[in-house]
């Protein structure tokens, strides 16, 4: 078994438990991203993962995390976390792509629970479960 096939188990192992825990308490679990963060680190040692690409990998956690400042937690703190431990494990573009299917798909359904289901504006939705969404439906792309 190489690498990619073991850092696609952690990512997904890491991303269903902390979806079920974000659907469930609004909160993600730190201990579950700092093992996750530990398994990418040991990862790049393995893989001698180019520096630079690395870095890359941190930028849309590093916007995630300004943006949850910015906007007193719209996105939540553990949605960036989530995000730097899977910096260790794929490239910017790998990440944006995630990202931009997350997303996609978080507008779908904030739009059904505005239109059909009749929520407020205010109502909030746990982001990492659309993180693993976007997340599986790249790797079936990929």
């Amino acid at each position: 078994m190489d690498w990619q096939n073991i850092s696609c188990a952690i990512v997904g192992g890491i991303l269903t438990i902390q979806s079920l825990w974000d659907m469930k308490y609004r909160e993600i679990l730190i201990s579950v991203s700092v093992i996750g963060i530990m398994g990418g680190v040991f990862g790049v040692i393995l893989t001698k993962r180019d520096l630079i690409e690395l870095l890359l990998a941190f930028v849309p956690a590093g916007i995630s995390l300004i943006f949850s400042k910015l906007s007193r937690g719209a996105l939540g703190l553990g949605d960036a976390i989530v995000l730097v431990m899977m910096a260790f494990y794929y490239s910017l573009e790998r990440i944006i792509s995630i990202c931009i299917l997350a997303f996609s798909i978080a507008a779908v359904i904030a739009l059904y629970l505005l239109i059909v289901a009749h929520k407020r504006g205010d109502y909030q939705i746990p982001f990492v479960p659309f993180l693993w969404m976007g997340w599986l439906i790249d790797m079936l792309l990929v």
